[in-house]
């Protein structure tokens, strides 16, 4: 049997061990914080329990028979299997915590696609603990958040707080995606939750500040050139621009465009390109002064087709006299005065048609009526 030195040796090693435990615990739930300090008691009672047998001992004779250290032992074994059964709950109880802070910590990368750690959950759970507030903030200081998250902590950076939380940048995210993918363009920004699209919304968000309902709105105006069957909007928009379609969508993204910009560029491709197909040879100036009639809509695309079959019939009709006389008469002007946008192009137009009539007697194709009308394509 043990000496009463080593019985309490022994329980203030119990007691030790156990009063460590019990102020880990202190940042845990009430109930780990109640078991612990009910682990706690009975270490304490058991080292005080042999602590005072051994004082005992040093006041009276050592016995020389029953009795005594054995009442002393029996009381620190009773406390021991005390302790021993209260170590056992615990350890079932730090099982079930560590399996449900693990669930936890599992799901929230699940929902935050943050696979690169799916492989070390357990062991996060051992170095950050059980509690899920504690996980929480943990995993906001790795980098593998950091990088996540980026578009986020972008906008906390500058103060902005329209996204408070992951959830909500989360549903940003979709809404992002849903505008791409509707769009018909979803390899712009990249494999629906892959890194390279986390990274783009994050640009969106984080650097260029755009809303959804402002790129959706840029989107549309360059998917109104990209889909447009007409290959010679595409080539206006090069020609005007020096934009590809394949960057139409980079190029409207830039926030240092304003929406009423884009929207202006893409209806003078448009017009641009609905007057080549049409045999006209437009300039930039004049596709922009005809685009700009939309205002901030689109442009009407049949107004402006019938707008730009009268102005061919005028080229046509002037055309003759036009080489006759040398006279340098460009169909931008002659669209132009169709759509009342300059006064010396008008001008110009009906002085040539008079004298078209007056030379061959003949009726120009298009009156002086028509060519006074006010339009707003």
């Amino acid at each position: 049997m043990a000496s009463l030195q080593e019985q309490a040796d022994a329980a203030y090693r119990y007691y030790e061990q156990i009063r460590r435990r019990a102020a880990d615990a202190q940042s845990a739930g009430p109930k780990a914080r109640a078991e612990a300090n009910q682990l706690l008691a009975a270490a304490t009672a058991a080292s005080n329990a042999a602590n005072d047998a051994l004082r005992a001992s040093y006041k009276q004779p050592a016995p020389t028979g029953g009795g005594g250290n054995n009442d002393t032992q029996n009381q620190i074994n009773n406390l021991q299997a005390q302790i021993d059964a209260l170590n056992a709950q615990r350890a079932a109880a730090e099982a079930r915590e560590r399996a449900a802070a693990s669930s936890f910590l599992t799901d929230i990368l699940r929902q935050y696609n943050m696979n690169s750690l799916a492989g070390r959950v357990d062991q996060l759970v051992r170095d950050w603990g059980t509690s899920t507030e504690v996980i929480a903030e943990k995993l906001r200081q790795t980098n593998e958040y950091k990088d996540r998250f980026k578009g986020l902590l972008a906008l906390q950076q500058r103060g902005v707080t329209d996204v408070r939380n992951e959830s909500q940048y989360l549903t940003l995210e979709s809404n992002y995606r849903r505008v791409f993918r509707e769009a018909g363009i979803q390899s712009y920004i990249g494999e629906a939750g892959s890194t390279q699209e986390q990274d783009n919304i994050a640009d969106l968000v984080g650097k260029f500040s755009l809303s959804v309902e402002e790129v959706q709105s840029r989107v549309q105006d360059a998917q109104r050139v990209v889909t447009e069957a007409d290959p010679e909007v595409r080539d206006a928009l090069q020609r005007y621009y020096n934009v590809s379609s394949s960057d139409l969508v980079a190029y409207t993204l830039d926030p240092e465009r304003t929406m009423n910009r884009i929207n202006r560029i893409a209806n003078a491709a448009i017009v641009g390109g609905y007057a080549g197909s049409r045999g006209l040879d437009i300039d930039l100036a004049t596709a922009e002064s005809v685009a700009g009639l939309a205002q901030e809509g689109d442009i009407n695309t049949a107004q402006l087709s019938t707008d730009l079959t009268q102005s061919r019939i005028v080229r046509d009709a002037t055309k003759r006299l036009a080489d006759i006389e040398d006279t340098d008469l460009t169909d931008s002007e002659i669209l132009q005065s169709e759509l009342n946008l300059a006064p010396a192009a008008q001008r110009k137009v009906k002085a040539l048609q008079s004298r078209e009539r007056a030379r061959f007697s003949g009726q120009s194709a298009i009156d002086t009526t028509s060519l006074m009308r006010n339009r707003s394509i």
